[in-house]
């Protein structure tokens, strides 16, 4: 998760939160993408989110499962090791 963390960091997210063990992890992220960004692309929120699915066949690859959510302005990604009970 630290690796994902410091890639989001670095387009400009800024990281809330981070919690987990060594079967789930999470980390919450704040103003990403921005609003400007959207506004200069012409996207809404919606249609940004689609960006979040990326992770998931470079998760598949390392035998994890991700998955992710938005509240308002903050998007949680979740990472477990498939299988986990704690998932």
């Amino acid at each position: 998760m630290d690796t994902l963390a410091l890639h989001i960091v670095s387009l400009g997210g800024t990281l809330v939160a981070t919690a987990g063990n060594d079967a789930v992890a999470y980390a919450t992220f704040a103003h990403l993408p921005s609003s400007d960004v959207l506004k200069s692309f012409g996207l809404t929120r919606n249609e940004a989110d689609a960006i979040w699915d990326i992770f998931k066949p470079i998760a598949t690859s390392l035998k994890l499962e991700d998955e992710w959510s938005r509240e308002q302005d903050q998007i949680t990604l979740k990472l477990s090791r498939f299988g986990s009970p704690n998932a």
